[in-house]
Parts: structure tokens; C-alpha cells; sequence
């Protein structure tokens, strides 16, 4: 009987491809339609945006990063949150998240729902959040950033 091995290198690299790849859950998307069933959303991406979505904290935080070059990028931040059939307001915005205390908040239509838009002109910082069906959306652009915003928040859809 021939037993036949693989070489140890080639062993140990497919062992080290199988850990990074699996560690890395970061999906890239170019120039379509970002869709996330989960959180029960989609979103047209304008031109050549890329998306590189990431989950921390055992997945209570989910993040999307959308670039549509190295100086332009909105941060799209969901969370879970507590009263599914709520509208996120002014106060309770500050409540939960002083930090943001102080911000000319407007209110913003996000697919029809009513959220918060608000900037941060000292760090070059726009940000609009939203709540749908029970989760947080935290949407911040950075640097050359606001105009993708928009563009974003104009082709966002609640599914």
C-alpha cells in the first residue's frame, strides 16, 4: 500500500490561509447594490464605492465601511435597540449618547423613516442616525466624506 503525504509547507500554509481568511469576515462589494438581509436593509452604491463590512463584540456591533476613494468614507454603524417600534429623538439621543449634546441636530428622512443629522465641523465629521426594526444606525462621514453621505442616504431602502 503507497500512502501519499502532502509536504508540511504546504500543510502549515493552508492552515495559516484557512485562520486568516475565517478571522476575516469582511465582504468587499463595487459599484452594485449592497444588500444586508439580516438588518433587513439595501443601499445603491454610487460609482465605484467599495464596501468592507466588519463584526465585533460577538456581532452586537456590525460595521460597514463605504469608500469611494482614500479621502471620502461613511461609516455605517448598526446596533441593537430596545424598542423596535420607536423613532430615535433629539433627547433621547442625548440621553443615551452625550457626547452629541451641543450639535445643531436636524431632523433627517432616512427610506421614510425620521432620524438625526447632525456635524461636527472640528473634525470634519457628518452624521445622520435612524432607527427601523430595532436596530441603531449610526451613519458618520469622514474627510471628504458628506457628499457620499447623502448620496447614500438617498438610496438607502428598509426591506
Amino acid at each position: 500500500m503507497t500512502r501519499s503525504y502532502l509536504p508540511a509547507g504546504l500543510v502549515v500554509g493552508i492552515a495559516v490561509l484557512v485562520v486568516v481568511w475565517g478571522s476575516y469576515s469582511a465582504a468587499k462589494h463595487v459599484g452594485s447594490t449592497y444588500i444586508d438581509p439580516s438588518h433587513r436593509f439595501s443601499v445603491q452604491l454610487p460609482g465605484r464605492v467599495t464596501v468592507e463590512y466588519i463584526r465585533a463584540d460577538g456581532g452586537a456591533i456590525e460595521t460597514l465601511y463605504l469608500d469611494a476613494d482614500s479621502a471620502s468614507e461613511v461609516q455605517v454603524t448598526i446596533t441593537s435597540w430596545p424598542d423596535s417600534s420607536s423613532m430615535l429623538t433629539k433627547e433621547a439621543a442625548e440621553r443615551d449618547y452625550p457626547s452629541i449634546s451641543g450639535f445643531d441636530i436636524q431632523p433627517v428622512s432616512v427610506a421614510g423613516v425620521v432620524g438625526l443629522a447632525f456635524e461636527d465641523s472640528k473634525i470634519g465629521q457628518s452624521e445622520v442616525w435612524f432607527v427601523s426594526g430595532g436596530y441603531l444606525y449610526q451613519l458618520v462621514a469622514h474627510g471628504n466624506g458628506a457628499p457620499l453621505l447623502r448620496d447614500i442616504i438617498s438610496n438607502w431602502k428598509l426591506n
